[in-house]
């Protein structure tokens, strides 16, 4: 929850030798030869002589005009008084005539009296303006995840904090998160200095940072973090090494920060009871209740999203999440981050729970366990997935679920057949387009003219395969091994790119990529590795490679046919091949839209879904979304097919290994999916073959749960949208920018495919209606058995979903048989 106690970090000095060793010479001015002395000036661009006019030297008005220019910076951010900034600027009076100046080459300032050029009467000989290559490092690397703020104290070398500052903003991985630097310094006489001597604007007007300055700097900095009690407090402290001033500073800062640990761990003891006392009368039957009426739309559900600003499509996704639920008559609450800079605490969802008697929490991308305590276990909770996060894929988070936890989204199977996770209380769900911001109603005409082009493509992922593979070596921890590991995994992502048509990465890749780890690195991988080596590597070289290598296709395409392509996002522009067509990023929201509208096509190339939110958005937007083939796009589809052979029809005969044969006549779905493959030039077997442990999972599968993965179902005749190679590329550009009403008749044929199945507003129904389903149904069948609830904690759960569909139909049907029984419960 917080962090640990800050320790003082001093900023040990290091530079290049030569200048580090002239430093050297001059910190021993008095003893060392005036020969010496004199290199040692030369070296560092400082004057010899009693010239004070050199082109090294600040000259006084230089440094008041300096002095007024940052307070008034300070002023505008409300970090110093009118009244403190001119008693800074009246204590420098004559100060400047009386001390020079003196910028060495390295950034580094002297002081010295006036025209003295005795070294040994300089202040500041030694090279303060440098940090430690260890400290910027670990800035750098600290970049990576969003961090507590970073507290440095003192103004000695202003040089040295501007020097911390670059490092913070120029390391910044993830740009919606900018992290905080706070400058603490009590002493008005070293303010009045350190702002005369280097323009600090552009530092002090960041957002992210935030001055604490003069007499009051530490009573100033206590309102400050009691204002963001619930929030993560600085754990490192920096100050210069030598400045006792400033170490004096960082123990009292120490102390303030500890009294504030101590305030936050009380904190959380009392908003934990309080929470636990809301919701102590909540059971899993009630709970049941409340949702079952909130979906007939008897009752109102106060629900609680969870999710963090760091991430902008997950920021937009929960606020469009919050907004259908509200329209859908539900109270909503969002936990998150209340700036950019901000990291929360476990406070922060103690507090929201305790603060209201919620029914519901979603938390995008993590568990319930993984938030530590902080959501009541009496409520239930959704872990919504986005994105194959390693964090989600270990065995301890799997056992760690309840029967009050629940999956939604991209529940990946590894989750239940590696993890342990629960399979009835999984919802599958690709990620949802909000149809209210994304819409077919007409665009500014200048959005229009900037958005106009003939094929267009978005997407942040410009940077190149090879930049890639250093990158993921240097994440995994780059060794002999690990580079043939990424070898490896380089040759089956150009396999699974170069056979996309043809070959499934679905079905292949755990084979791959275990056989790959047994063979670099010696051993089984266990089921961590195993998908971390999936999902962190090998789908996204293979994506990488995908997409670039289809946008050279169209690229060449487009040039021979003078078609306009234009491709948005970040990065583009330095693209060894691509860069021609860059257009710089587009914003989510109205920009998106317009960009989506104003194309004739627009591209989706992706080899892991072509169920993807960019496609849905852009048919909701009246756009024509084009979509690179791969095999497992139709895996979805043909696995109900199979489902409904199952169900409707007998076999027409038994392979030798019991697998079922059918014909493409034995039910419509079969007709359709063997027509499709036709329209793709993909010959279909003669027989559909249906394999022996195949189980029938029913009508509820086939629409609620398989149905917005299911092309067929969202797209009608696929060959339409779909390419493969460079001749279908050109065929289905052609008719979507030449073939006159096509393109407008299919982006509302997709339009009204695509809504019942794929929008917000149908994830937000489903999620509540499958909550409904699978909360409380063991007490319900225990009730029924045995005439009372039955203790439901630790107890097993299904683990197919077979049985998981079968549970739930035996719940329907309890509650038909039971409402008389059960009303009084309730």
């Amino acid at each position: 929850m917080a962090a640990s106690p800050a320790s003082v970090e001093p900023a040990q000095a290091s530079a290049p030798e030569a200048l580090a060793q002239a430093w050297n010479v001059l910190a021993r001015a008095g003893q060392a030869p005036q020969d010496a002395v004199e290199k040692a000036l030369a070296d560092l661009g400082l004057p010899t002589d009693k010239r004070a006019q050199s082109d090294r030297c600040l000259s006084p008005q230089t440094r008041a005009d300096l002095l007024e220019l940052n307070c008034n910076a300070l002023l505008a951010r409300t970090a110093l008084t009118a009244d403190v900034a001119a008693r800074l600027i009246e204590h420098a009076a004559g100060r400047f005539e009386r001390e020079e100046a003196l910028r060495a080459v390295d950034g580094n300032i002297v002081l010295r009296p006036a025209a003295s050029s005795d070294p040994t009467s300089w202040r500041r000989r030694l090279d303060l303006s440098t940090l430690s290559d260890d400290l910027l490092q670990s800035i750098e690397q600290e970049a990576k995840q969003p961090q507590a703020p970073l507290a440095h104290i003192g103004l000695l070398s202003p040089v040295q904090v501007e020097k911390v500052h670059a490092t913070m903003r120029r390391t910044e991985e993830n740009p919606v998160f900018r992290r905080q630097l706070l400058v603490v310094e009590e002493r008005e006489e070293q303010i009045v200095e350190s702002l005369s001597l280097i323009d600090l604007t552009e530092l002090i007007s960041d957002d992210a940072t935030t001055w604490f300055l003069g007499a009051s700097a530490l009573d100033a900095m206590r309102s400050w973090i009691d204002e963001r009690i619930d929030q993560r407090l600085p754990g490192r402290l920096i100050a210069p090494p030598g400045d006792e001033g400033a170490v004096v500073t960082a123990q009292r800062v120490a102390a303030l920060l500890q009294s504030a640990r101590e305030k936050q761990v009380a904190l959380v003891t009392q908003l934990t009871a309080r929470a636990e006392a809301i919701h102590q009368e909540v059971t899993p039957i009630s709970a049941r209740k409340r949702l079952a009426d909130a979906v007939a739309g008897l009752d109102m559900l106060r629900i609680v999203l969870c999710t963090s600003r760091h991430s902008t499509y997950v920021r937009h996704s929960v606020d469009d999440l919050a907004e259908e639920l509200r329209d859908l008559g539900h109270e909503v609450a969002i936990v998150s981050e209340p700036s950019a800079s901000s990291v929360i605490t476990k406070i922060t969802y103690l507090r929201a729970f305790a603060d209201r008697q919620a029914d519901l929490a979603i938390i995008v991308n993590f568990t319930r366990s993984q938030l530590g305590g902080a959501i009541p276990a009496q409520i239930p909770c959704v872990c919504w997935i986005q994105d194959a996060l390693q964090h989600l894929l270990t065995p301890e988070v799997g056992a760690a679920q309840t029967d009050l936890d629940l999956t939604a989204g991209n529940t990946m199977p590894e989750l239940f057949t590696s993890f342990g996770y629960s399979q009835i209380n999984a919802m599958p769900f690709c990620v949802p387009a909000n149809s209210k911001k994304f819409h077919a109603g007409p665009i500014a005409k200048a959005d229009q003219k900037r958005f106009d082009c003939e094929i267009a493509f978005v997407s942040n992922h410009s940077e190149s395969l090879a930049h890639m593979r250093e990158r993921l070596l240097e994440e995994i921890g780059r060794s002999e091994a690990s580079e043939r590991l990424m070898r490896r995994a380089d040759e089956l992502a150009a396999l699974y790119v170069k056979d996309a048509a043809t070959v499934s990465m679905e079905d292949r890749a755990r084979d791959d990529a275990r056989d790959a780890f047994r063979k670099t690195i010696g051993r089984e991988p266990a089921a961590q590795e195993l998908a971390a080596l999936i999902h962190r590597i090998i789908e996204p070289l293979t994506g990488r490679l995908f997409r670039h290598q289809t946008l050279d296709l169209v690229a060449r395409i487009a040039e021979a046919r003078n078609w306009r392509l234009a491709i948005y996002g970040l990065g583009w522009e330095s693209h060894a091949t691509l860069s021609k067509y860059a257009r710089g990023p587009v914003h989510h929201g109205e920009s998106l839209r317009a960009c989506y509208q104003s194309a004739r096509a627009h591209l989706h190339i992706d080899p892991v879904t072509a169920t993807h939110q960019r496609v849905f958005e852009c048919a909701f937007s009246g756009g024509l979304p084009l979509i690179r083939f791969h095999h497992d796009m139709l895996g979805p589809a043909h696995r109900a097919t199979q489902d409904r052979l199952v169900e409707s029809a007998d076999p027409e005969s038994i392979a030798p290994n019991g697998d079922r044969l059918y014909a493409e006549s034995s039910c419509e779905q079969a007709g359709q999916f063997a027509a499709a493959l036709r329209a793709l030039d993909i010959d279909p077997q003669p027989t559909f073959r249906v394999p022996a442990d195949f189980e029938c999972q029913g009508a509820y599968y086939r629409e609620r749960m398989a149905a917005p993965f299911n092309v067929l179902r969202l797209f009608g005749d696929v060959s339409e949208i779909v390419f493969k190679d460079a001749a279908s590329a050109e065929r289905v550009l052609e008719r979507a920018i030449e073939g006159g009403a096509f393109r407008d008749s299919k982006s509302n044929e997709l339009r009204e495919r695509m809504l019942p199945l794929v929008s917000v507003h149908s994830f937000a129904t489903n999620l509540l209606r499958h909550a409904g389903r699978v909360i409380g149904y063991k007490e319900l069948i225990d009730w029924c058995n045995e005439g009372r609830p039955a203790d439901w904690r630790g107890t097993n759960m299904p683990s197919t979903f077979d049985e998981t569909l079968r549970l739930s139909g035996i719940c329907q049907e309890f509650e038909g048989a039971l409402v008389e029984q059960l009303r009084g419960y309730f």
